[in-house]
């Protein structure tokens, strides 16, 4: 116990005494003579003790005064230290460069084309949207120009509310360009007509022939001025109360408008199937399958629209081709007496003369073959049915046993049916 308490002793004084003179004398070794960092401080620097003599080899901290003193950096020497950026960097030797490119032509403006055609649409609110669907149909057509003078909750009916006679008349007196009217209503005329203080219901026989006179009203306004009026019929709805009250008026419109010398346009075709029923869906004017009516299955999409409009601009390509004298028209015959007639009468036609020097002609094709049925029974060139014997020369007793007798006939060398073993 003691030796080791000894011994623990004289290791730790020996450790001061070594660690004192290392602190001392550091250049005295020659381990920190030969170290190329012994000595960072060649001037020596103070003990950290006052009154102590200068060490020249030993180690002192640098204090904060003695730190390097960063000033600031002005502008100017931050503009000159900068990096240069590409667009400053001197160009290369060989620099393509691009073909020089001729300025366009300037190409002279199209003349603006003043419409020669004018297309007003009057009505309620499927009017609206067939207005827009003509529009559509002549958008490449600048000569053609569609005015919408639709009101969505008009008709007939409620002259006290909207009075389109009244207005169809003041339109005409202030705009005499004009030169097909388009009239479509009926979605709002399901209600009864107030005569003075009588209230006729709808479809009866006076409410019919108050509505039969506010129609002409409206087709001899036009009439009188000779404008073409096209008069699109209403579609049949979802409710089949509601369409049968809509084709009754468009009996009525069918009925008034032809005897004002008007075009009734029927659209109802194009928006039932083939059961001649209702149906939302349909070929639109491109033929594909779209959606035509909307969800109150009473008005229109975009594409049924455009449909409605379509069976409208038909009649409108008629009366532009007539009007412009396009149309091929067959001559009226001249009169003939009636003696020529009785004379010509079971006489044979004569054949035209062909002109000399011409082959003679090919012999007609006809237009069909004879119509044969396909169940009839085969008969022979003489016409006699096919029901007699086969004449068969060979192997008749083969069959009379096989097909008389229901005897197969024998297995033959080398096909399937023969299981002879072994085999030959």
């Amino acid at each position: 116990m003691w030796l080791r308490f000894l011994t623990g002793l004289i290791i730790a004084s020996l450790f001061l005494v070594f660690m004192g003179d290392r602190t001392a004398h550091a250049q005295g070794f020659p381990f920190f003579e030969s170290y190329p960092y012994a000595n960072p401080y060649p001037s020596g620097r103070p003990s950290y003790y006052p009154g102590a003599p200068v060490q020249p080899d030993a180690r002192r901290p640098v204090y904060r005064e003695e730190r390097r003193v960063r000033r600031p950096v002005y502008r100017e020497e931050r503009q000159a230290r900068r990096p240069v950026h590409r667009a400053e960097r001197t160009p290369r030797r060989h620099v393509r460069v691009a073909p020089a490119v001729e300025p366009r032509k300037a190409q002279p403006e199209k003349p603006a084309i003043e419409p020669s055609t004018y297309i007003v649409v009057f009505g309620d609110s499927l009017a609206d949207l067939v207005s827009d669907g003509l529009e559509e149909a002549y958008d490449e057509a600048p000569e053609i120009e569609v005015v919408n003078k639709a009101k969505g909750d008009s008709g007939l009916v409620r002259n006290d509310v909207h009075d389109w006679p009244k207005v169809i008349q003041d339109y005409l007196n202030g705009n005499p360009q004009i030169t097909f009217a388009v009239m479509m209503v009926g979605v709002n005329d399901r209600q009864a007509i107030r005569e003075g203080e009588v209230t006729h219901d709808p479809l009866s026989d006076r409410w019919k022939e108050i509505y039969r006179d506010r129609v002409d009203a409206v087709a001899n306004a036009f009439a009188e001025r000779k404008i073409p009026l096209l008069w699109v019929g209403a579609p049949p709805t979802k409710n089949e109360k509601f369409s049968a009250v809509l084709i009754a008026m468009n009996d009525i419109y069918r009925e008034r408008v032809q005897k004002a010398g008007g075009v009734y346009v029927d659209i109802g075709p194009g928006f039932v199937n083939d059961e001649n029923r209702y149906t939302p869906v349909g070929p639109g004017v491109d033929g594909q399958t779209a959606r035509l009516r909307a969800s109150d299955s009473i008005h229109f999409t975009d594409a049924g629209a455009r449909k409605a409009a379509h069976f409208a601009e038909v009649e409108i390509k008629r009366l532009l081709e007539a009007r412009s004298g396009t149309r091929v028209t067959t001559p009226a015959p001249a009169a003939v007496s009636r003696e020529a007639v009785d004379g010509q009468v079971g006489a044979s036609p004569q054949p035209a003369p062909e002109p000399a020097g011409l082959p003679s002609p090919l012999p007609t094709k006809p237009v069909a073959g004879p119509v044969l049925p396909l169940t009839r029974p085969e008969v022979s060139p003489n016409g006699a049915l096919l029901t007699g014997q086969l004449p068969i020369d060979k192997g008749a007793d083969v069959v009379e046993r096989a097909y008389r007798q229901g005897v197969a006939p024998g297995p033959r060398p080398g096909r399937a049916d023969d299981f002879k073993w072994p085999r030959s």
